[in-house]
């Protein structure tokens, strides 16, 4: 993906891609219109206490990758190794505006520009 593609995205299409690319999966729209996604790391549990399955049904409610840092945290797991992470941190720096070094660029980074950023580098294999 490119970073014209991106911005050619509606917010909540953002926010969907970034979900799907940490392991969200679509599980089907109910009857009222409501979407359900299975988290990648939570359980679904019965009221008995019981476990139903690999994945725990929520309904639209992903995580507000575009506005939240803590959420943007959780992707930081996703980006394995340190040659991945290196690519996000470059391309991190280069959309942070404001600071010449890249460290600062970094760490005054922006969740919607680490959303960004993240969606960059781990698509960069799609346009391979």
């Amino acid at each position: 993906m490119t970073h014209e593609q991106w911005v050619k995205m509606s917010p909540p299409e953002q926010r969907v891609k970034i979900a799907e690319l940490c392991g969200w999966k679509f599980d089907g729209t109910r009857p009222d219109g409501e979407r359900m996604w299975c988290s990648p790391t939570e359980v679904w549990k019965f009221t008995n206490g019981e476990t139903g399955g690999p994945c725990k049904r929520i309904s639209d409610n992903l995580p507000d990758y575009l506005n939240d840092l803590n959420a943007m945290q959780q992707t930081h797991q996703v980006l394995h190794d340190a040659e991945r992470f290196e690519e996000y941190v470059r391309i991190l720096a280069s959309l942070s505006k404001g600071h010449t070094t890249s460290i600062v660029k970094v760490a005054e980074a922006t969740a919607e520009q680490q959303a960004e950023a993240f969606v960059l580098t781990m698509t960069q294999e799609e346009m391979k």
